[in-house]
């Protein structure tokens, strides 16, 4: 899927969460299988593209959360951004880079 689409596709998925206009909170359940299946598509793309992207869609959502009057809207918004921020924290960091088995056994062996 390109970033554009995955772009569409989530937003459109977050607007129909916070469309619901319930008196509760979030549910965090739909929030939270959104932001997996969003973390998932986003392993696709490069590093800079999926960064770029989480960026673009946090500015956007923050736009709009501060600008509507729904609680329920805002809430939905700002625990997105909240997941969207864990999701590029977590997967968009550089990856310690691992051992070669020969610096393994020599690293043991000097103990």
């Amino acid at each position: 899927m390109r970033a554009r689409e995955l772009f569409s596709n989530f937003r459109q998925r977050v607007e129909a969460v916070a469309a619901e206009q319930r008196s509760s909170p979030p549910r965090s359940a739909a929030l939270s299988e959104l932001l997996r299946q969003f973390e998932h598509d986003l392993s696709a793309l490069g590093t800079a593209s999926a960064r770029l992207l989480c960026e673009e869609l946090c500015d956007q959502l923050e736009h709009e959360a501060l600008t509507t009057t729904s609680k329920y809207r805002r809430d939905v918004l700002m625990r997105t951004i909240k997941g969207l921020e864990e999701i590029s924290d977590r997967s968009l960091r550089p990856q310690p880079v691992p051992l070669r088995t020969e610096e393994r056994s020599t690293e043991g062996s000097s103990r």
